[in-house]
């Protein structure tokens, strides 16, 4: 019982982080877009009031500085990426709660759910460190994985290490069991602001 303790401890603290951190994401992104939407709609507002140039020009910038920061700081990939992550991390939660699908029949369903939640932070991790690569252009460092201490790729290629990541996130914690939360239908609670 002292193992179930300390993982669900750990579990919830990775579940409450993807949460937050999705949600915060989220918030920016949103944002972020309403800003250049009313932005945008001002520059022929603007121009049609004859408004001084530098006020339609600014407005024009704004919006050009505003989608720079949103492609700097990636706020939509984070989002669906945090999101993604929350809800598969939920889901074995769920099962194992439950002791259904692989949980069932182990051995030890704790170190099984330790093992899963580890695979999902490790393949989010790793899908970061490919985006960052690729934002910087330059290709992903064989020892760079991010905080969960999970490798990349040998090669150093950003597309290649998100693979193998992606490989071995599915062959750890099975296709079956992280596959639902990536259908449309686990994606829409992003979309609708969870």
């Amino acid at each position: 019982m002292a193992d179930d303790a300390q993982v669900l401890r750990r579990v919830n603290r990775q579940i409450q982080w993807y949460d937050r951190h999705a949600t915060t994401a989220r918030i920016w992104y949103c944002g972020i877009k309403i800003a250049q939407i009313v932005l945008a709609a001002g520059v022929p507002v603007a121009a049609g009031l004859d408004l001084p140039k530098l006020i339609t020009g600014s407005l024009g910038g704004l919006v050009v500085v505003l989608e720079g920061i949103q492609q700097l700081y990636r706020f939509h990939d984070n989002w669906v990426r945090y999101r993604w992550t929350n809800a598969a991390m939920e889901r074995e939660k769920a099962l194992w709660a439950a002791r259904a699908g692989d949980y069932a029949d182990a051995d030890r369903p704790d170190a099984l759910l330790a093992l899963r939640i580890e695979d999902l932070t490790s393949r989010e991790a790793t899908q970061w460190v490919a985006l960052q690569s690729q934002t910087e252009g330059r290709p992903a460092p064989a020892d760079e994985a991010g905080p969960s201490g999970g490798s990349s790729s040998t090669t150093g290629d950003a597309a290649d290490a998100a693979a193998d990541a992606d490989a071995a996130a599915d062959a750890a914690a099975g296709a079956a069991a992280v596959a639902p939360a990536a259908s449309p239908g686990g994606l829409s609670s992003a979309a609708n602001g969870s």
